[in-house]
């Protein structure tokens, strides 16, 4: 599975979000619903996204309880 670069400008949807931020759907909406993360943009009634510039911005200055989860590393198999 290859990851593509998170854009800079545009809009772009949840998932792409929480991949390049390594955080859980949970933690993203409760900082959304505190006002810690950027608001959500509703495309239509089953379709939200977020402006690229206000994730980046958060990634640039981070509110103090931003600790996003460490990417998994992967385990070699063991040959026997």
């Amino acid at each position: 599975m290859s990851r593509e670069p998170f854009p800079k400008t545009g809009l772009v949807k949840l998932g792409a979000i929480l991949q390049f931020l390594s955080i859980s759907k949970t933690m993203w909406y409760e900082g959304v619903k505190s006002g810690r993360y950027p608001k959500t943009i509703k495309l239509g009634p089953r379709t939200s996204c977020w402006r690229a510039e206000a994730v980046w911005e958060l990634v640039d200055n981070p509110p103090a309880d931003f600790t996003p989860a460490p990417l998994p590393t992967r385990r070699k198999k063991v040959r026997g």
